[in-house]
């Protein structure tokens, strides 16, 4: 028995699949990468934008699937998009503020 969502008909399950998988190994990837990119050394001023852009990707991609973002109404995505922007910006200024203190 298939259950059918607003996001996806019932004859959806195994594309489904298909696209849980791919966010996963994708997923996978990008950890992969920001492991490589901590374990060579990479200078902190390359390194730390690098990995920021990277954990931003992946919860895009995690809150887009599992939270259903891209079928709803845009100004539920709006409110998350806002709400992590404000929060790196935020991010961003406590490591500004923080290297000019030490």
């Amino acid at each position: 028995m298939s259950q059918e969502t607003p996001l996806l008909p019932a004859n959806a399950g195994r594309s489904q699949k298909a696209l849980y998988i791919t966010i996963g190994v994708l997923s996978l990837v990008l950890t992969l990468v920001a492991v490589f990119l901590v374990e060579i050394g990479l200078q902190a001023s390359i390194a730390l934008p690098v990995l920021i852009a990277l954990a931003i990707v992946q919860v895009l991609m995690q809150a887009f699937l599992f939270m259903h973002l891209r079928g709803s109404r845009h100004v539920y995505t709006y409110f998350f998009v806002g709400g992590l922007t404000l929060a790196v910006l935020i991010g961003t200024s406590l490591m500004v503020l923080i290297q000019q203190w030490a």
